[in-house]
């Protein structure tokens, strides 16, 4: 979503963000889910992409993220899973080249990103955590 946003804010204005740019200024509050927006930050992100959205490409990109959210967030893995599917499909015809290049990436990884569905339990937590562990370690080693 943020190099849809900021391809149409080049675009549209000539320039990267501002901080008086409507699109800069909302960019944190469309990456977080729309079910933990407040009523002022909605209404910060409708006007937005309102005055800077004008191919509403930005709303797509938007809604296709939202919809990655609410398939991982979904406590039913068959009805998540199903979700994904029809994401992948959804992004992978999509007329905004970003959304389609996302949509040909799910595609490529398509066991990987459903394999959440099919085995929750699993997690690359405790390699993180070992990793983590072996670079401080080295770290202290070296006297850093």
């Amino acid at each position: 979503m943020d190099q849809v946003r900021r391809r149409v804010q080049q675009d549209t204005t000539g320039h990267r963000g501002h901080a008086g740019d409507a699109l800069y200024r909302a960019r944190r509050i469309m990456r977080r889910r729309y079910d933990r927006l407040t009523d002022r930050q909605l209404a910060r992100q409708r006007d937005a992409l309102t005055v800077g959205d004008t191919g509403e490409e930005i709303t797509a990109a938007w809604l296709v993220a939202q919809k990655v959210m609410q398939a991982y967030a979904n406590p039913d893995r068959a009805a998540g899973r199903a979700a994904a599917e029809h994401l992948i499909t959804l992004a992978k015809t999509c007329p905004v080249p970003e959304i389609a290049r996302f949509g040909r990436t799910l595609v490529a990884w398509r066991t990987e990103f459903l394999a959440r569905f099919d085995h929750p339990e699993v997690s690359n937590g405790p390699t993180e955590n070992l990793n983590l562990k072996i670079k401080n370690t080295k770290r202290v080693a070296r006297g850093y």
